[in-house]
């Protein structure tokens, strides 16, 4: 306070907002790429175009077939890659085809079996990954086994 002397505080002036007005500005257009005034339609339309259609590249004007409809072409079918005309099959069924078969990937003809069974095969088993001819037990019961135990993860035999 020693350094400013006694006299009261001046005020702080108060911030005044500006008024966000945008100048007005006339419209303008540049439709060659020249800028002109911009002049408002007074019927606010679309003036009308004639309609035009490009079927090789080159516009020409549309002209609207009188009866709507589409022309009709005859069928055609590329069985072979060329178009040929599509001729209806007479009965309309499909044309039957001999049965083949490809057991070895070699295409042969089906030929039905006369029993209609399958053939018996004789039984085989591959207990160790090895495929051998399965051998029935005479008397079909389970061999007996020793028993064992394992009480500490290592198998050793059971005393009763």
């Amino acid at each position: 306070m020693s350094q400013r002397g006694l006299a009261p505080f001046q005020p702080i002036q108060a911030y005044v907002k500006r008024q966000n007005i945008i100048p007005e500005e006339d419209p303008t257009q540049a439709p060659n790429g020249v800028t002109i005034p911009y002049v408002k339609r007074q019927d606010n339309t679309i003036p009308e175009e004639d309609p035009t259609q490009a079927p090789n590249g080159v516009t020409i004007p549309y002209v609207k077939r009188q009866d709507n409809t589409i022309p009709e072409e005859d069928p055609t079918q590329a069985p072979n890659g060329v178009t040929i005309p599509y001729v209806k099959r007479q009965d309309n069924t499909i044309p039957e085809e001999d049965p083949t078969q490809a057991p070895n990937g070699v295409t042969i003809p089906y030929v039905k079996r006369q029993d209609n069974t399958i053939p018996e095969e004789d039984p085989t088993q591959a207990p160790n990954g090895v495929t051998i001819p399965y051998v029935k037990r005479q008397d079909n019961t389970i061999p007996e086994e020793d028993p064992t135990k394992a009480p500490n993860g290592v198998t050793i035999p059971y005393q009763k």
